[in-house]
């Protein structure tokens, strides 16, 4: 076997010094000096929310530099991906003046959006899997949160209640609901959608309970949807939220009756609500 082996490579060898002459090179090719199609396409891909959360991660990042002349060369490469994303950027550094385009070996290339580069786009609305976070008091209406347990379990989510304490509530009915979490150890921002379910007397002591406050105005500023019943209207005055209602913010369910729940569920599964943004940060 040893001699077949070796008689072959005498053969073949004259054949592989043939192809051989030359001088080798590794060259990479052009579309290796191209670093701004693909990140235009991205870009360009995304719906207007995320675009804005791009520009926002662009200046906060772009803010924490303190060498005047990074944040104009990064500025410089940006106009290369999109020239409206360099200006916005630029505006929310309170830079002014025309951006000088930085000196690209290959230039972009225009291609089409693609809906399955964005995160939003290509969203299923669903509850499956996710978490509802439902404020309570004693004496809060033991038929309406039952109501919300029942829609949230069939939608494939958990309700997890948070109180004023960790031994939980005494409901309207008489029976005791026991906490998950205490208010001030269990924000917000944990869960994806959030109800406000309080008696008269107690949406008054929530509106003098600065975690409370702060609880709703969390959920209000990261865009959730927010089910709460009349009473508890007191802690959205209270944390400045005194003219958001359902008529001026789709996001804001108020829960007067178990029918209204079906529009909670819906509104949560659809995710947060984008269009209360503005209201909440400045947008450049």
């Amino acid at each position: 076997m040893a001699g077949k082996f070796w008689e072959n490579l005498r053969q073949r060898l004259p054949r592989i010094l043939a192809r051989s002459h030359g001088d080798q090179l590794r060259v990479r090719p052009e579309s290796f000096a191209d670093h701004y199609t693909q990140a235009r396409m991205f870009f360009a891909s995304q719906t207007g929310p995320e675009q804005n959360h791009i520009v926002a991660a662009l200046v906060f990042e772009l803010s924490k530099c303190l060498l005047p002349r990074v944040r104009e060369a990064v500025l410089s490469r940006l106009v290369h991906i999109d020239e409206g994303l360099a200006r916005r950027v630029a505006k929310g550094l309170g830079v002014s003046g025309k951006i000088t385009p930085a000196k690209a070996a290959v230039a972009a290339k225009p291609m089409a959006p693609s809906p399955m580069l964005s995160i939003l786009a290509k969203a299923v609305p669903t509850l499956e899997g996710r978490k509802i976070g439902c404020l309570v008091t004693d004496g809060a209406d033991a038929k309406l949160i039952a109501a919300l347990k029942g829609a949230a379990t069939r939608a494939g989510a958990k309700v997890e209640i948070v109180a004023p304490t960790i031994a939980g509530v005494v409901l309207s009915d008489g029976q005791a609901l026991a906490a998950d979490h205490k208010v001030d150890g269990g924000p917000s921002i944990l869960f994806d959608a959030v109800a406000i379910l309080s008696s008269a007397e107690g949406g008054a002591a929530l509106a003098d309970e600065a975690a409370a406050v702060n609880w709703l105005r969390d959920a209000f500023a990261h865009l959730k949807v927010i089910a709460y019943s009349p009473t508890a209207r007191p802690i959205f005055a209270k944390g400045g939220l005194s003219g958001a209602d359902a008529d001026s913010d789709g996001g804001l369910i108020a829960l007067s009756s178990a029918k209204a729940i079906a529009g909670f569920i819906k509104a949560a599964s659809a995710g947060r609500i984008w269009e209360r943004e503005p209201r909440v940060r400045k947008v450049v």
